[in-house]
């Protein structure tokens, strides 16, 4: 589901991509590919809350990743 999610979301499919991360994160809450996506597509559709919430989630599942500290 995450490598469908990102394709999905390369390819310009925002709703559907946000469905298949968010399938993805059903299966796997910390899943960092899938939190990834999830904020884009958030973020390409206008809900930045959310957004922001996810981005959190994914600096907690994984500190590391200095793009998701640098967009927050």
């Amino acid at each position: 589901a995450c490598q469908r999610a990102e394709w999905l979301m390369n390819a310009g499919q925002t709703q559907e991509a946000l469905q298949a991360a968010n399938l993805a994160l059903a299966q796997d809450p910390n899943q960092t590919t899938a939190l990834r996506v999830r904020s884009r597509c958030e973020q390409q559709l206008g809900h930045r809350e959310s957004a922001l919430t996810t981005l959190h989630r994914l600096t907690m599942a994984d500190p590391n990743d200095l793009d998701a500290v640098l967009e927050l």
